[in-house]
Parts: C-alpha cells; structure tokens; sequence
C-alpha cells in the first residue's frame, strides 16, 4: 500500500450517525477500491451505538481511515457539509453509512471525469430493498432509475439542458442520490454546499445548482449500491414532514432560481424562454399555499408544520413576505384561468 499521502485524488466522504448495522460493509467497499490514492473520511454526528468503535478497528489496521467527531449531533446534512470540508482530496466521494461501492467505482469515475474534462460526474446505481422498507415505494426508486437513465441518453447534460429540465421538472432528482457522484472539490467553492434548509431534497437542490454551472456528466454502470430501509433518512422524512418535503422544499428551490446569485445561469435561461415570469408567479402561489397550510393546520400537527415553516423562514426572511398585492395578483391570474 502506497503511503499516507496528504493531498490524495479522492476522498471517500462518510457521514455517520449510529451507522453500527451496515457501516462495516461500507468500509470494506470504501477501502476495497481500485483506486489506492484514496482517503476515507468518517465524520461521526455523537453516536451512541458502536459506529465509532468499528471505525477505530479500521483505522489500526489501514492508514487511510480518518475519523473526526462532532461535539454535538449537527444533523444529517450538515455533518455531509462537515465530512467534504475535512477532505484533502482534490476529489469528493460521498458515501453514506448503509451504502457500499463497487471495487471499481472510484477509478472509473475519476477516469471518466477527466476523459470528460466534468467537474461533477455520476453512475446507475441498484438498490437494496430491506424487509422494513414500505413495500409500495419500491417503484417510486425503481422509477427513478429510469427517470435519471432517460435524460443521460447521451452521458452529459450541458448547463442549458439543466435549466430547463429542472424548470420543467420542479424538484425532481434527475442524477440520484450522492452516493453516485464524484465532485471536484472547485465545485463546493463555487456553488457552496448541501442547503440543510431543504427537508427532502438537498441533493436534487445542489446537482441543479452545480450543473447550471458546470453541467453534470454519467457514467451509465451500476458502480454503487443504494440501500433502502425504514430508518433511511428519505423514509423517515416523508413520514414525519410531508408538508416540508412537498411544499417547503418546493418553496426554498424556486427561492434559489430566483434570488441566489449562482443561479443565474438558469435565470438567464428563463428569460430566453420566457419561463422567468411563470417562475415568480409560482414562487409566491406556494409560499401563499404554504403559510396558508400552517395557518389551518390543527394542533399538533400545526405545530410541527409551524415550526418547519418559521425555520425555513428565518433562513431566507422572503418567503414570509406574501404582500397584498401579491396575494389579489395570484386571485387575479386564478379568475383569468377560470
């Protein structure tokens, strides 16, 4: 094995967070690659089960292995933030504790990458589907599959391409989840990070953000396993905060097309094809939408959503602003259709 070196190509980025299950077979692929001039980064969020002693018996016997602790539990998100800012590899591959990577997986993705002259590129991806897992879902995964296979026909979506795919399809994820992809680390420093704001859909978020920039590019081979279980982060998600994945995130996404400076890109595209305007009207008929869910909301349940809606809001203070005028337009446009 070649020596600890401390600017490898890639680091392998795994956030943790009571991952003791499947997080030994997630080392043994991470470790397991091709590649050798890898490092593996494990950021665990203040476990309480053995997640930090199976890392520890990895580390004695592979100088790769780099473990870092969160004083306090961040959250799935930001401890995702956490692990890319610790790696010192001009590379990141993120990987998640449940998941594992096949042998050749790194290696093929830096080769094509570089081949590809793509900052930020991906593979298929199969999926594990375990016996706790809610059995009608399975489609919406294999579904999805399709849906991201569909739009690599060709293997690369340029910057144009994504802005009109993500204007078309509002919230979709049309590369997968981040285990499929490899990012160069320049990327993060243009665009920023993972946006823990969003409730469900933080990667879908960030592949539009950085492919409007860069574009995103496909290598079209199952090269990682996603593993799909009840206590997945997705499920437990879409059980306890509906309304912050269908309507929040909906919110906080047409905020960014709008109002963040690295979208312009993608405005631009919008005014070219007309779309800007129907973007600032669908902006704030969901935010209208949205607050008028958490006001008719019954306790509990409105408690939640109220919170959930008061933390996204003093993120990003516009979305609160449904002014009068705002609110007789939407009326307005509503009677027109009508």
């Amino acid at each position: 094995m070649a020596p600890q070196s401390d600017s490898p190509s890639v680091s392998v980025c795994i956030p943790t967070y009571n991952g003791a299950k499947y997080l030994q077979a997630c080392l043994e692929s991470a470790l397991n690659q091709t590649l050798d001039d890898i490092e593996i980064v494990v950021v665990d969020d203040a476990s309480t089960d053995d997640t930090v002693a199976i890392v520890e018996h990895f580390i004695a016997s592979d100088h790769r292995v780099r473990l870092f602790h969160n004083e306090a539990n961040l959250g799935l998100v930001q401890n995702w933030n956490q692990s890319i800012k610790n790696a010192r590899g001009s590379w990141i591959k993120p990987l998640f504790q449940d998941d594992t990577l096949d042998p050749g997986c790194v290696e093929t993705l830096l080769k094509h990458a570089i081949d590809e002259r793509s900052l930020v590129s991906g593979c298929f991806r199969r999926f594990i589907f375990e016996a706790d897992f809610l059995k009608s879902s399975e489609q919406m995964y294999l579904g999805n599959r399709e849906f991201v296979s569909s739009q690599f026909q060709h293997g690369v979506l340029r910057p144009e391409e994504i802005a009109t795919l993500a204007m078309d399809q509002l919230g979709s994820n049309f590369f997968g989840e981040p285990i499929v992809a490899l990012i160069h680390r320049s990327v993060f420093d243009k665009v920023g990070y993972f946006d823990d704001a969003l409730a469900q859909r933080c990667d879908t978020e960030f592949w539009v953000r950085a492919g409007v920039n860069f574009g995103l590019s496909m290598v079209r081979e199952d090269l990682a396993t996603y593993r799909v279980h009840g206590s997945t982060t997705s499920a437990q998600n879409y059980a306890r905060r509906q309304f912050a994945d269908e309507w929040l995130d909906q919110v906080v996404i047409l905020h960014h097309f709008l109002f963040d400076p690295v979208y312009e890109p993608l405005r631009i595209i919008a005014k070219q094809s007309s779309e800007f305007r129907n973007l600032v009207n669908r902006f704030w008929d969901s935010c209208h939408y949205a607050r008028s869910i958490v006001q008719e909301a019954s306790c509990p349940e409105g408690v939640a959503k109220k919170n959930d809606w008061e933390r996204v809001a003093n993120i990003y203070p516009r979305i609160a602003d449904v002014s009068i005028d705002k609110t007789i337009s939407r009326w307005v446009r509503h009677l027109g259709r009508a």
